[in-house]
């Protein structure tokens, strides 16, 4: 029944598809795009973001800081190779850090029944430890029951946690046949050392903690003795985790998977895995950014609230440098795009739920002028910050659509990219909705420009097909009558006004600096704990240097999707696009909102450059869909 009801979508697709093509309409648009692509040649823009990107830069490295660092690095290289030797021994002389680290490094390659003993061991510590300190339930023996039941099963398959993730239909849908080999395995698993002492002695801890902590912290306890030293012996699964909850964590928690990472990171450096050579100097834009983010909260006017957030920033912003280090496959980088679009997809279905249950709260909207009119947030408490999150989201999505070759894709990245942009809908921000227009119009400009003749017809058939709330919060762009917009436009005058004074340095990070002097500049009274606007925000938290980092940064972001994505067919070329599409889509609703107000988003923008970055220097090296199967 599924696959009659893929071939039927993708039939319509295909026809649709050629149907359009052969249209009058179509031929016409493609001559004049063409026209307009060879006359836009010729100009300055183009030949910028089109140049190849040069890293190893000679007038880089001729430069006194350049030096300055390469002469640091020098003398710091003996003291790391001291501490790589001394790691080593120590690794080899301890018994329990040895095996301790195989088992972790090499934890996918572990066989099913050395899993099975750790849930064994956690059931038989659940009924051991509830007897003795708890009265024995109905619920705790269910769940003895449960891991017993689990780990038989994990005893007799014979196989291992690689083997079981490759031959799943989930893997199998996403990546194809073709599994992944990591190092010393594969699809075909070489054995790893045997271990028996480690897996029992976390599942005992297991048990322990869901018998003494509340379900929630026992997850999460769990989650931390098995993640840590996962991340710390393959960082690179830190990143994956990263992805996949940044939607659902608090910013303490990505904080502190970040901090794991890069512990891990460095442990790996010292002992010669991990190279991080001319890392920073790929990545300069955002190392001086980090620099001006630090200057930020020092010479703030409220520096006791501006600092920690400056080590929170600068804390996010160093993803860029994760992903520069670590992400260094096709392969992997396509599956961090995965991951980062299905998490997006629950979040898609937490904001559908919220908005069918009427289990929302009320009061992100003008009542008077909108009267019944609800916004869903999902996990991000508010609207429009919910809104900035999908327009990083949305564009990868298309990517994948576009990109894909299976029927089984396209299909299910159209459900995804609707539930999406149905999410997005309901959020109800029209900075947003008008910021996926100029996102969707560029990506198409760069993956097939033919397609941009839909867009007017798109526009023409909106009144027909959009509910009336919709529609209303459309036409009321710039309507002073609503109260946002006047709010909005107040906090502006007041901004330019402070600006006058505090232009070239700013008044430092965060919401008490800022409000404790804007406070004197505000107009009309209204008070603001930002500027609504990224680029005055960041005008006036880091002065005019914040505002040509921010520029520098949004360029070489471009820079870097744009010209490779230009070089590249299939996937590559539309996840280029796409990541081009996703900054200029948050720099648009940046001209309504401060967009960096919210942690996880601000990270969110951070992951997007990074992963700008991996594209270009994964695509000297191939195709990042070359293990696709048609």
């Amino acid at each position: 029944m599924s696959s009659m009801i893929i071939n039927g979508l993708s039939g319509l697709w295909l026809r649709t598809d050629k149907i359009i093509r052969s249209s009058l309409t179509f031929r016409l648009f493609t001559i004049a795009s063409d026209f307009i692509a060879r006359v836009a040649k010729g100009s300055f823009i183009y030949r910028y973001f089109t140049k190849p990107v040069k890293y190893e830069n000679p007038a880089v490295k001729r430069s006194l800081a350049y030096r300055a660092l390469a002469y640091a690095s020098g003398k710091s290289s003996g003291f790391l190779t001291r501490a790589a030797n001394r790691l080593a021994a120590a690794l080899r002389s301890s018994v329990i850090l040895a095996r301790t680290h195989d088992f972790f490094f090499r934890i996918h390659l572990q066989p099913t029944r050395t899993i099975g003993l750790a849930t064994a061991a956690a059931a038989a510590a659940i009924l051991a430890l509830s007897a003795i300190f708890i009265k024995t339930s109905v619920l705790t023996i269910a769940a003895s029951a449960f891991l017993g039941v689990v780990s038989l099963l994990l005893f007799v398959s014979g196989n291992t946690l690689w083997g079981i993730i490759c031959e799943s239909m989930t893997f199998r849908m996403f990546f194809g046949s073709t599994c992944p080999s990591f190092e010393n395995g594969g699809k075909h698993l070489e054995k790893s050392q045997r271990h028996h002492i480690i897996p029992v002695m976390l599942g005992i801890l297991a048990g322990s903690f869901l018998v003494f902590l509340p379900p929630l912290y026992a997850v999460a306890a769990i989650a931390a003795i098995l993640g840590i030293p996962m991340v710390i012996v393959r960082p690179v699964t830190g990143l994956a985790a990263l992805a996949v909850s940044l939607a659902f964590i608090p910013t303490t928690a990505a904080a502190g998977l970040i901090i794991v990472i890069w512990a891990g990171v460095l442990l790996n450096a010292v002992t010669g895995r991990i190279s991080l050579r001319d890392a920073f100097l790929k990545g300069r834009a955002a190392l001086v950014f980090i620099l001006i983010i630090l200057s930020g909260g020092l010479i703030s006017f409220a520096i006791a609230e501006s600092m920690p957030i400056a080590l929170i920033y600068m804390l996010f912003i160093s993803a860029v440098f994760l992903f520069i280090i670590l992400v260094k496959t096709k392969v992997l980088l396509k599956s961090l795009v995965l991951s980062i679009v299905l998490s997006a997809l629950g979040t898609g279905v937490i904001g559908v739920y919220q908005y069918v249950s009427g289990n929302i709260e009320i009061g992100w909207i003008d009542s008077e002028m909108f009267e019944g009119m609800v916004r869903i947030y999902s996990t991000f408490e508010n609207p429009n910050v919910y809104g900035e999150y999908l327009l990083l989201v949305i564009p990868l999505c298309l990517a994948l659509f576009f990109g894909s070759v299976r029927k089984t894709y396209k299909v299910f990245w159209m459900g995804t990219g609707i539930v999406l942009a149905v999410a997005l809908l309901m959020t109800m921000s029209r900075g947003c909705w008008i910021g996926l227009a100029a996102g969707i119009i560029l990506y198409f400009i760069i993956a097939d420009r033919r397609f941009l003749w839909v867009l007017p017809i798109a526009l023409v058939a909106m009144p027909f097909v959009l509910p009336q709330s919709v529609l209303s919060r459309i036409m009321s762009v710039g309507n002073l009558e609503d109260s946002s917009s006047l709010y909005r436009l107040y906090i502006w005058l007041g901004t330019f006004s402070m600006l006058r004074d505090y232009w070239f340095t700013g008044v430092g990070l965060g919401p008490k600096a800022f409000s404790g002097i804007y406070s004197a500049y505000a107009y009309n009274g209204v008070p603001a704990p930002h500027a609504h606007n990224l680029f005055l925000h960041v005008l006036s938290e880091t002065g005019i240097a914040g505002l040509l980092g921010l520029i520098w940064v949004s360029l070489t972001g471009y820079k870097n999707s744009i010209s490779t994505s230009l070089k590249k067919r299939g996937f590559d070329l539309h996840l280029g696009a796409a990541l081009a599409a996703s900054m200029t889509g948050f720099i648009v609703q940046g001209m309504f909102d401060n967009v960096f107000y919210n942690y996880r988003v601000y990270l969110m923008f951070w992951i997007i450059i990074a992963f700008a970055y991996s594209y270009a220097l994964a695509g000297k090296k191939g195709s990042v869909a070359d293990n696709e199967q048609d």
